[in-house]
C-alpha cells in the first residue's frame, strides 16, 4: 500500500512539474514580448515590414492605354460603352506600365476596368512591382463580374411555386480596389512604393478585361458618426418608410447569390406555409468579401432615417459576421464599414446604432445600398492563426521526418535534440493562441464553441514542451488539432448572412413589426402540416402539356431540378412541343423498369448504370436519335467509353471530371524535388517522400469494377 502511494505521489509530482514548466514556457514567452512573425511572403509580413510608411493623399494615375504589352500578346486601344480602354481580350500573357511616385509611403491600387464577355469565370491577374511579385497574394488578385436576375417578377408553376431565375451578367464599367477575398485583410491591399520610377505589371490568368485605368491611392477615412451626425443638425426627419424586399437586388457580384425561399416564420415576406417563395437572399453562399448585393430605392422627401435588418445568421455559432454598408458607393460613417449581426437560431431584426440608433441623411430621389462580407477587426487574427498554422504544419512535417507518420511508441527520438528550437517554437505559439483566444473573446464578447479549439491546441503545445518524450505517442491528436484550428479558421473567414427586408424609417419613428406572435406560427405550421399531406414533393415544376408528353427521373437535390426543369420549360418545350413531368426520384428505377413503370428518361445515374441496364435490355441505344452525332462531338474522347457495349452506346455524360494533381511547393524545395510530369517520374518522387516519412495521395483507393467505371478509370 505505502509502495502504491508512493508510486502515486511520484505521478502526482511529475505532472504538476509538467504543469508549472509549460506555464513558465509560456509566461516567458508572453512576459518578455516577442515579436510574432508572419508567414514569409505573406501580406500580414509584407504589411508588418512597411508599417512605418505613411498614407499620402495624392493620386498616381496610369493610362490603360499606355500599357506595353509583351511580346505576342494580343491588346488593342478601343472605344468601350463611351471610354477609351486597352482591350486585353487574349486571357495571356503580361501588360506593363511605368509611372513616377512622388511621394514615398503605402497606397490601395484601384482599377478602372471593363469585364468582357468570356466563360464566365471571375478575372485573375498576377501583380509584380519592379518585376517582383510583392506578396504571395499578389500571385491571384480577382476582379468581379455584375449580375443581376434575369426577371424582376418571379415566374411559377402551377402549384404556387415560385422559379429561382436565372442570372445573367451586366457589362458595365467598373471601379474596384484589389483585396483579399480570403478575410484576412480589413480593407484593400496597400503597396509600399518608394519614390522614383517604377513598373507596375499585370499578367493573365484568366478571362479577358477592358482597362481604362489604374490608380494608386488613398480614401479619405470616413467620418466617425459623431462627426457625421454634427454636420447633419439641420435636416429633419425623414418622410415615410421605406421598405426593400432582400430578394429583389439590383445588382450582384456572383451568380451564387440568387433569391432564396424560407417558410420557417410567417412573418418572413412574402410567406406561404405551403407554396415555395422566393422571399429572402444571402444564406451560406454570401459569405465572402468578393461577393457584393446592390440594392436600389426611391427615396420620397430629404431627411434623416434610420436603417433597419430582418436577417438570420444561424451560420456562425457563438461569433458575429459583419458587413460594409455604403450607401451611392459611398461609406457615410465609420461604424458602417463593420456592422455586426450576431448569431441567433431565429431570425432578429437590429438597428444600426442599437438603442441609440444611426440615423443616415437621404435626399430626395434614387439612391443605392450596398452590402459587403468583411470579416472587421477579426481579419487580423484570422492573419495571425493562418501563420500559426503554416508554422505548425511546418512544425508536424519536421515531426514525422524524425519519427514517421506511426512512430514506435517505445523509442525515444530525442526529439527535442533532432529539431533545434522545438520547444521554444511549442512555447511561442502556445502564447500567441491563447492570445487570439482572448482578443476573440474581447472582440465578440464571447468565443464560441469552435474558438475553444484555439485553447486545446495551445494547452497540447504547453503540454510538449513541457514533456517532449510524449509527442510521438500524441502525434496523430496533434495533427487532428491542427486540422481543427483551419477548419476553424476558414469558417471564420465565411460571413454568411441571410436576409428577408431592410426598412429606412423615419429618425426615431416606429420599425415596422417583424415577430410573429404565438398564434400567427401555429396557424401557419397547422397550414403547412394539412399541406403536406396534399403536395407532391417529388414532381417539379408544371406538369407536361401537349400531344408528346415524355417522363423524366432526376437522380439529384431539388435545385438542380429546378434548373433543368426552368430550362426544359424555357426552353426545350417551346422548341420541340415536347411536354417533361419531371420527377425527384433517387431510387427504385430497376423496379419501376421490371413493372414497367418507369421513366422515359432518366438522368444523374452513375456511368455504369447505363450498360447495366442494356445488358437487361431496360433501354435504347442512342445512335438513331436526330442530333446524336452533333452532340457527341462536343465530349473529350474516350468520354462515352464507359457507356458504349455491343458497339451502341447507351447513355451520355452528365459531366466531365478531370484529376489534378496539388503538391506541397515547400516540400517539394526542401527535398530539391522536381514536379512529376509522368507516371514513372512520380514513382520516382515517391521514393523520396517516402524516405522523409511522406506519403502521396491518389483518388483511387479502393474500386470494384463498377466505381472503376463509375469513377472514370
Amino acid at each position: 500500500m505505502r509502495n502504491k502511494c508512493c508510486c502515486l505521489q511520484k505521478i502526482l509530482c511529475a505532472m504538476m512539474t509538467a504543469f508549472l514548466l509549460a506555464a513558465s514556457l509560456t509566461a516567458f514567452a508572453q512576459e518578455n514580448g516577442y515579436t510574432f512573425t508572419y508567414r514569409s511572403g505573406s501580406y500580414a509580413a509584407y504589411d508588418q515590414q512597411h508599417a512605418t510608411m505613411p498614407f499620402p493623399m495624392t493620386e498616381i494615375r496610369l493610362d490603360g492605354p499606355a500599357g506595353e504589352a509583351a511580346d505576342g500578346v494580343r491588346c488593342s486601344v478601343q472605344q468601350i460603352d463611351g471610354g477609351e480602354a486597352l482591350v486585353w481580350d487574349d486571357q495571356k500573357g503580361s501588360v506593363t506600365w511605368s509611372f513616377n511616385v512622388a511621394e514615398a509611403g503605402r497606397y490601395a491600387l484601384a482599377i478602372d476596368y471593363y469585364a468582357l464577355p468570356g466563360v464566365g469565370n471571375i478575372p485573375e491577374y498576377e501583380l509584380c512591382i519592379d518585376g517582383e511579385v510583392p506578396f504571395i497574394e499578389a500571385q491571384q488578385l480577382q476582379l468581379t463580374r455584375l449580375y443581376q436576375d434575369a426577371v424582376t417578377v418571379f415566374a411559377q408553376d402551377n402549384m404556387g411555386n415560385d422559379f429561382r431565375p436565372s442570372q445573367e451578367e451586366v457589362y458595365t464599367w467598373q471601379t474596384s480596389d484589389l483585396y483579399d477575398v480570403n478575410g484576412y485583410v480589413n480593407g484593400s491591399y496597400l503597396f509600399a512604393l518608394e519614390a522614383g520610377e517604377h513598373t507596375l505589371t499585370l499578367t493573365a490568368i484568366r478571362e479577358p478585361v477592358a482597362i481604362a485605368s489604374l490608380c494608386f491611392h488613398n480614401a479619405q477615412e470616413a467620418p466617425t458618426y459623431a462627426d457625421y451626425s454634427a454636420a447633419h443638425t439641420d435636416m429633419a426627419q425623414g418622410a415615410d418608410t421605406i421598405t426593400i424586399e432582400a430578394e429583389h437586388a439590383l445588382n450582384k457580384t456572383s451568380t451564387q447569390l440568387y433569391p432564396i425561399s424560407d417558410r420557417s416564420d410567417p412573418m418572413t415576406s412574402p410567406s406561404d406555409p405551403i407554396a415555395k417563395k422566393l422571399n429572402t437572399i444571402g444564406g451560406e453562399n454570401w459569405a465572402t468579401a468578393d461577393q457584393s448585393i446592390t440594392w436600389e430605392f426611391e427615396v420620397p422627401a430629404d431627411g434623416m432615417y434610420n436603417l433597419t435588418f430582418r436577417f438570420r445568421q444561424n451560420f456562425l455559432r457563438g461569433m458575429l459576421v459583419y458587413r460594409n454598408i455604403q450607401i451611392d458607393g459611398e461609406t457615410p460613417f465609420r461604424e458602417m464599414a463593420q456592422v455586426e449581426f450576431p448569431y441567433g437560431v431565429s431570425w432578429q431584426t437590429t438597428t444600426l446604432g442599437g438603442d441609440e440608433p444611426y440615423a443616415v441623411c437621404l435626399t430626395k430621389g434614387t439612391h443605392t445600398l450596398t452590402m459587403t462580407p468583411t470579416t472587421g477587426d477579426l481579419a487580423v487574427l484570422m492573419a495571425r492563426v493562418d501563420s500559426v498554422v503554416n508554422d505548425l504544419n511546418t512544425m508536424y512535417r519536421r515531426i514525422i521526418m524524425v519519427t514517421s507518420a506511426t512512430p514506435d511508441l517505445y523509442r525515444d527520438y530525442f526529439l527535442e535534440e533532432s529539431i533545434p528550437g522545438l520547444i521554444d517554437n511549442m512555447a511561442m505559439l502556445a502564447a500567441e493562441l491563447r492570445s487570439v483566444e482572448q482578443q476573440v473573446q474581447t472582440l465578440t464578447g464571447y468565443t464560441g464553441t469552435e474558438a475553444a479549439s484555439l485553447v486545446r491546441l495551445a494547452e497540447q503545445l504547453e503540454s510538449f514542451a513541457a514533456r517532449p518524450g510524449t509527442i510521438p505517442s500524441r502525434l496523430s491528436t496533434f495533427r487532428d488539432n491542427i486540422v481543427t484550428i483551419s477548419t476553424w479558421m476558414q469558417t471564420i473567414c465565411k460571413q454568411s448572412l441571410q436576409l428577408d427586408v431592410i426598412y429606412f424609417t423615419p429618425a426615431g419613428g416606429e420599425i415596422p413589426r417583424t415577430a410573429s406572435n404565438l398564434w400567427e406560427n401555429f396557424t401557419y405550421q397547422a397550414e403547412a402540416l394539412v399541406g403536406s399531406f396534399t403536395t407532391d414533393y417529388e414532381t417539379v415544376g408544371n406538369a407536361g402539356e401537349g400531344d408528346t408528353v415524355i417522363d423524366v427521373w432526376i437522380a439529384s437535390g431539388r435545385d438542380q431540378a429546378e434548373v433543368i426543369k426552368e430550362l426544359i420549360d424555357s426552353r426545350f418545350t417551346p422548341e420541340t412541343g415536347i411536354g417533361v413531368n419531371l420527377s425527384i426520384v433517387q431510387s427504385g428505377l430497376m423496379q419501376a423498369v421490371m413493372a414497367d413503370a418507369g421513366p422515359d428518361v432518366t438522368i444523374m445515374l452513375g456511368r455504369g448504370d447505363p450498360v447495366n441496364y442494356a445488358l437487361r435490355g431496360a433501354v435504347l441505344p442512342l445512335e438513331g436519335f436526330e442530333g446524336f452525332d452533333e452532340l457527341v462531338s462536343e465530349y473529350m474522347p474516350g468520354a462515352l467509353e464507359p457507356l458504349t457495349w455491343n458497339g451502341h452506346v447507351w447513355g451520355l455524360p452528365n459531366s466531365q471530371n478531370f484529376y489534378v494533381m496539388f503538391y506541397r511547393t515547400d516540400v517539394f524545395e526542401e527535398l530539391g524535388l522536381r514536379v512529376p510530369t509522368t507516371w514513372d517520374e512520380l514513382l520516382l518522387v515517391a521514393e523520396t517522400l517516402q524516405r522523409n516519412n511522406m506519403n502521396i495521395g491518389l483518388p483511387y483507393v479502393s474500386l470494384d469494377a463498377y466505381q472503376s467505371v463509375s469513377t472514370g478509370i
